[in-house]
């Protein structure tokens, strides 16, 4: 017997329309059961901290003030990175909650010592990053970096201390490569004019006079008159001077 051409249409989308049918339901229940397991969040039950060189991650852990069990719909990731910038070793911070996996992960960017500051008694103090943040002494890490000689700084948490010209010169310095190796000791004056105290290979140390401006290239000038002048003859040069452009003036 012929069927109707609407009746055999019908007849054979029908399983494939029950098929299509049963995976719509299906889909919508994950979805409803992950919009509700989201909605009702789940308990913190580990926490992850990457990036912490300096610190440890229990001391991380106990600054973002989060404990194990309390509910993941109580962790605000906002004020919690706030909460870990104020200290002052922190420079940024991200914490993402992980609802499915009742996990919470901070990922933290520490800020680095470039120099340490020396008081006017001559007794080194607390570490400076590029950016001339103030990062207090730590028992648990020492850091060879140069001495940075400044009447100027006094300590603030939240707030660069060191006045603009040694700021330049601390990210200028930062990004040295090998440069800042043969560096001991960053001084600026009265004037805000920059100069370095570098080791001669003989042992003693030369006076580097900077200036106020375009610290990057007369790092790439010393480094190279230092590679090629300084380290092949046996001249006793105590004093550069890079302030003019394209130029290198020294002294015994």
């Amino acid at each position: 017997m012929n069927l109707p051409d609407w009746l055999r249409i019908e007849s054979r989308s029908g399983p494939s329309f029950i098929a299509s049918l049963v995976v719509a339901v299906c889909v919508c229940a994950v979805i409803v059961v992950l919009g509700w397991r989201w909605y009702a969040g789940g308990t913190m039950q580990s926490m992850s901290v990457s990036g912490a060189t300096v610190l440890t991650a229990d001391s991380v852990r106990a600054l973002a003030h989060l404990r194990s069990g309390m509910s993941l719909r109580e962790v605000d990731p906002e004020r919690t990175t706030a909460r870990l910038t104020r200290h002052p070793w922190i420079a940024d911070a991200q914490v993402r909650t992980h609802p499915f996996r009742n996990h919470v992960a901070v990922a933290l960017d520490e800020r680095t010592p470039v120099g340490r500051w020396v008081d006017a008694e001559g007794r080194p103090q607390f570490y400076l990053d590029a950016h001339g943040y103030a990062l207090p002494l730590r028992n648990d890490s020492v850091f060879d970096v140069p001495l940075v000689y400044d009447d100027s700084i006094s300590y603030h948490q939240h707030e660069p201390v060191a006045r603009p010209e040694l700021r330049q010169a601390l990210r200028a310095i930062a990004g040295s490569g090998t440069t800042y190796d043969i560096i001991s000791g960053i001084e600026i004056g009265p004037d805000h004019a920059v100069q370095l105290y570098v080791t001669h290979p003989q042992g003693h140390a030369m006076t580097v006079r900077l200036g106020k401006q375009g610290y990057p290239e007369k790092l790439r000038r010393l480094e190279a008159f230092h590679t090629h002048v300084i380290q092949q003859t046996a001249d006793p040069v105590r004093t550069i001077d890079l302030r003019f452009r394209g130029q290198v003036i020294t002294r015994p």
